[in-house]
């Protein structure tokens, strides 16, 4: 078994018990007025080896930039949340060179609940929100899936398949060991290992990783990294997708692919 923990040196508190001891109002806490539970989110200070930066990051839109409001998704702008530091991170990873490209299953266009004039007004307003809280904040492109159904191919456009991770690529050539996908589920974790894109994190908030945060052993802190079998309380779905990062919001996430020598390079 190879697991280790990896955390960098600021630390949020987004700790599930210091969430519950202080006022809502305060932390802005994101799962306010929400039946879903905030994910138990533990840290420990150790140092963390690191990558190189990344050249091209993918990113989920629900659960990873704004919050999942559960089917059939957000349909209005007034729906769209963002997730806590969302900004701070498109704005971190842009700084540092990174081309920043949503990939985004929107089957609410499919099943005629939503338009695509619509959605390309949420997905307007989203970059609206993510540079109001941080100027920098930039979106390369949203990559947007409309199918209902999901093909069998591995390079299929909608997710699991790897069309749209394929496509950011292309467009960005940029190799996949240059690349990073950031998700909540673990279809965003096939699509990218559809890419043959081996960096990958699942983002505890969003709507699997929030179930496997909950099930990690007391021993277990966040951010997580799992690169084989045997480890408890890691289902081994997860593991199949492995090395896997989990974390508990793309801040995390940015901060640790920035990380050189132990010091944030952006």
């Amino acid at each position: 078994m190879s697991v280790y923990v990896s955390v960098f040196r600021r630390c949020r508190p987004v700790v599930a018990e210091m969430a519950a001891a202080a006022p809502p109002s305060r932390l802005g806490n994101p799962w306010s007025g929400s039946s879903r539970r905030p994910p138990t989110v533990r840290f420990r200070s150790r140092a963390v080896a690191a990558h190189a930066p990344p050249r091209l990051v993918l990113l989920d839109r629900d659960g990873v930039l704004n919050r999942d409001v559960g089917p059939p998704g957000v349909l209005a702008q007034g729906q769209l949340r963002l997730c806590p530091g969302a900004g701070r991170a498109v704005a971190r990873l842009t700084s540092a060179g990174a081309i920043c490209v949503v990939v985004t299953n929107q089957s609410c266009v499919g099943k005629g609940l939503v338009t695509e004039d619509s959605l390309r007004g949420i997905h307007s307003a989203l970059r609206r929100a993510l540079q109001a809280e941080d100027p920098g904040a930039v979106l390369a492109d949203i990559l947007v899936a409309t199918e209902t159904e999901a093909g069998t191919e591995a390079d299929g456009w909608k997710k699991p398949g790897g069309g749209m991770p394929l496509r950011a690529l292309r467009d960005a050539g940029v190799h996949p060991r240059d690349a990073v996908f950031v998700g909540d589920t673990l279809g965003d974790m096939r699509s990218a290992s559809n890419a043959a894109i081996s960096r990958r994190f699942l983002v505890a908030a969003g709507y699997h990783g929030q179930q496997f945060a909950d099930a990690l052993p007391p021993n277990a802190f966040l951010p997580l990294t799992v690169t084989s079998p045997g480890f408890a309380g890691i289902p081994e779905d997860v593991v199949a997708f492995a090395p896997v990062t989990l974390v508990p919001d793309l801040l995390t996430a940015a901060d640790l692919m920035l990380l050189v020598d132990g010091q944030i390079n952006s």
